[in-house]
């Protein structure tokens, strides 16, 4: 008896690390980068298939001192959401921060987030290029969640603008909180 109930608690635990089916039709992709301004640091990038809120992690970046930008293809949507994660050491000092940014894309484009460690926080910028010309736009800061159980998500507290902005095979809606 003690043996069936490690397997459904093993089983139980590896089903929150499952990833969400994705679309089977996704053809086109938006190219995202991400720029760490700070240095030295430890910094991490991810991306989300459902901005609704924030689920469906995809690691974009984990980058250390002598990186400072990376840039990956994700599935194209209306929205984008970026999180980052800044460790910065600075004996006897570690500075922290962290956030999500989401932006309004367009066919065509691709966007730039970049993060900055300054005293007292961390500022974001976000950007749209197209023919090598670079344009600051505006973004939404989301609020971070911590998800109980589920490695995938969600990340962010739900925002129904953004519903349907999804490349999961059943997008996320109120339903699902």
């Amino acid at each position: 008896m003690k043996s069936y109930h490690s397997v459904i608690l093993a089983a139980a635990t590896l089903a929150g690390c499952a990833q969400p089916p994705l679309k089977s039709d996704i053809t086109k992709t938006t190219r995202v980068s991400v720029t760490n301004a700070s240095a030295p640091a430890m910094f991490t990038a991810s991306a989300y298939e459902d901005d609704y809120d924030c689920y469906g992690r995809r690691p974009l970046a984990s980058l250390g001192d002598e990186h400072r930008d990376f840039s990956a293809e994700v599935p194209t949507k209306r929205f984008q959401s970026v999180e980052f994660t800044y460790i910065g050491v600075n004996p006897p000092q570690v500075n922290t921060c962290s956030g999500v940014a989401t932006v309004a894309t367009r066919e065509g484009f691709e966007y730039r987030f970049e993060f900055q460690r300054v005293a007292g926080g961390c500022t974001m910028a976000a950007f749209e290029r197209q023919n090598w010309v670079e344009t600051k736009i505006p973004f939404i800061v989301r609020n971070l969640k911590q998800p109980f159980w589920n490695n995938a998500g969600p990340w962010c507290r739900e925002d129904s603008r953004f519903l349907g902005s999804s490349n999961l095979a059943t997008p996320r809606t109120e339903a699902d909180e």
